[in-house]
């Protein structure tokens, strides 16, 4: 029964993380950034992330209170492509060329 209670409390919060994302809406001359719901989100707003928008000097809406924290996540991490094996320099071409005659 405690591990019940244990994975439905998980489930919650970690379905909560998805609710509550870090993307918010602005317009190009709002001083603010809102929620999709916001009344104020027009049809021209720009989705952005909110470090986005806190760095474009943008205001939370006081109406409909949009998150004003960035939350850390775990970023998956970027393979690298291995570097292409270095051919060895190539040697220069060595002609051959004919013996002189003799006379």
């Amino acid at each position: 029964m405690k591990r019940l209670m244990i994975l439905s409390l998980l489930l919650v919060v970690f379905s909560f993380g998805k609710v509550f994302s870090q993307t918010v809406y602005v317009t190009q001359n709002g001083i603010k950034y809102h929620t999709k719901a916001c009344k104020n989100v027009g049809p021209t707003a720009e989705k952005v992330t909110l470090y986005q928008a806190q760095q474009y000097n943008k205001r939370p809406c006081s109406e409909c209170h949009p998150p004003t924290k960035v939350v850390a996540t775990k970023k998956k991490p970027v393979k690298k492509k291995a570097a292409p094996a270095k051919k060895p320099a190539a040697k220069p071409a060595t002609t051959k060329t004919a013996a002189p005659a003799k006379k």
